[in-house]
């Protein structure tokens, strides 16, 4: 096993995995989803320098999941309950996040048949790939 503090203090990522996410409300709180690069609230262009500059070897490999958004229910006092300690302002700024960096749309496949949740899939990675490229 290496030594946490070895580990923590050198340079040894030789990959990482990058996506963008896309944000959205619903009654409980909020929308989580894997969104097309460049699609979503992440600058792209900034966390690929900051990668490139840390390690400028380091593989980046796409991860590009699409499929119903994660419902995120902040709204609802069960969501709170492993959070005890956490105040109304860290609520009020994801909220605000949120409402400021609302994805036009996050992907549904909700409804869809196999075929056509692959024919979505593959289209995403493939504009995934064309932005990155």
């Amino acid at each position: 096993m290496i030594p946490w503090k070895w580990w923590s203090g050198s340079h040894l990522t030789l990959s990482t995995h990058i996506k963008d996410m896309g944000l959205g409300e619903y009654q409980d709180g909020f929308l989580l989803s894997e969104v097309v690069l460049g699609e979503g609230i992440l600058d792209m262009k900034k966390v690929v320098a900051t990668i490139e500059r840390a390690q400028p070897n380091t593989k980046l490999t796409l991860e590009m999941i699409t499929r119903d958004p994660l419902k995120v229910p902040v709204l609802t006092d069960k969501y709170w309950a492993t959070f005890p300690e956490q105040s109304a302002i860290k609520l009020a700024r994801t909220l605000r996040t949120v409402r400021t960096h609302k994805s036009a749309k996050v992907p549904m496949v909700t409804g869809l048949s196999t075929a056509q949740q692959v024919r979505y899939e593959e289209a995403n990675v493939r504009r995934c790939l064309s932005v990155a490229l």
